[in-house]
């Protein structure tokens, strides 16, 4: 623009997201409104050391393999 409208300020950078409902993707709703019982709070833990247990398998694995290669 050329003149007066030249000096106007305009946003600078991306301009930002519009927040949209996506139908297709469903997240998992936690439920952080009520207390959890014991019995809740004891599988919510269990749930989290078999994935943590999961994981340290699959690294040591990992490990191995790669001490394997490398003679």
């Amino acid at each position: 623009k050329f003149g007066p409208e030249g000096l106007e300020a305009r946003p600078k950078g991306r301009p930002l997201m519009t927040k949209k409902a996506n139908p297709q993707i469903k997240r998992k709703v936690r439920k952080m409104n009520k207390a959890l019982t014991r019995e809740e709070e004891l599988l919510q833990e269990n749930e989290y050391l078999r994935a943590e247990n999961a994981l340290l398998k699959k690294l040591s694995a990992l490990a191995q393999a790669e001490n394997k290669r490398k003679p």
